[in-house]
């Protein structure tokens, strides 16, 4: 029996030099303290059915598409960069296709996966004052997620050393970490999820992904809660009226910031009266644009 306890390598990553082609002796950098991850296979198929028969006939396969998920808390802002930053950003950023790996035991031997041509599809970061710590959850894009095999992927290379540093939690940035038209708000919750378009393709004669861009589109949008001690959302909503919404993820070091965001959709202001607090109200929002340091 195989658990998660029994990784041995936590995951690790490194960019690679010709995409889809996990790179040579390569040094890894650790992703993150990951929770959990999830690998999906799709496989497109035909059923062919031919006169005679209540049953299928043959199964023909085509495209094969492998997506994963990780869940994991934030020590850094490195690997998520990839997610957020906008394309142009060359190293560091969806510019650059990432080879990943880990290791763990199976019946008992150390065996290694790979994950190759791996882009961020979408990230969403969630804080909220009920909660400890910052929560990621990201979907990547890969042209491969390799069958479990005892040869090591790095070679001569070197394994990344894992974080241990302190997971960051609700309270690292600061009083007041979220922030509309550059003024503090009384935020109880923030969801923020950017998706990214990377147009993979596939061509006749494989059923690998042949192509992946790096962004053509990039769609930015959330959710905040706050203590409603203000119609300054509800009046820039009515008017349609942009601004910057900024959330402090830990203070001098990591600020996601989105620019020309707009209050949408009120979609809770309960009035209770059995209710022992203040009166919240969330709010959807979209952004122009969003940058991360």
């Amino acid at each position: 029996m195989t658990h998660a306890s029994q990784i041995v390598n936590q995951l690790e990553y490194v960019e690679e030099t010709t995409e889809g082609t996990f790179p040579t002796n390569p040094t890894m950098v650790f992703l993150a303290n990951v929770a959990k991850w999830t690998p999906k296979l799709t496989q497109d198929k035909d059923i062919y059915r031919r006169h005679g028969s209540e049953d299928p006939y043959k199964f023909v396969f085509g495209r094969q598409v492998f997506e994963s998920t990780l869940e994991f808390g934030i020590t850094n802002s490195t690997f998520i960069k990839y997610g957020i930053s906008a394309v142009g950003g060359g190293a560091g950023s969806i510019d650059k296709a990432l080879s990943i790996g880990f290791s763990f035991k199976l019946n008992g031997t150390t065996n290694f996966i790979t994950m190759t041509r791996s882009r961020i599809k979408s990230i969403k970061i969630s804080g909220a004052a009920s909660k400890p710590s910052l929560n990621v959850t990201v979907t990547l894009t890969h042209d491969n997620i390799s069958t479990p095999s005892v040869t090591d992927y790095i070679g001569s290379g070197t394994h990344a050393t894992p974080d241990t540093t302190a997971l960051w939690s609700m309270a690292d940035g600061g009083a007041s970490p979220v922030s509309w038209n550059a003024s503090g708000i009384p935020c109880e919750e923030i969801n923020v999820t950017i998706t990214r378009e990377t147009g993979d393709k596939w061509i006749l004669g494989s059923k690998k992904m042949a192509f992946s861009g790096t962004s053509f589109q990039r769609d930015i949008k959330g959710d905040i809660t706050v203590e409603y001690v203000s119609t300054t959302l509800e009046t820039d909503a009515k008017a349609n009226t942009s601004r910057t919404l900024a959330w402090v993820l830990k203070a001098t070091t990591c600020t996601i910031t989105f620019t020309g965001a707009y209050a949408i959709d009120l979609t809770d202001r309960s009035v209770d009266a059995d209710a022992k607090e203040g009166i919240p109200e969330k709010w959807g929002f979209g952004a122009t644009a969003v940058s991360i340091t």
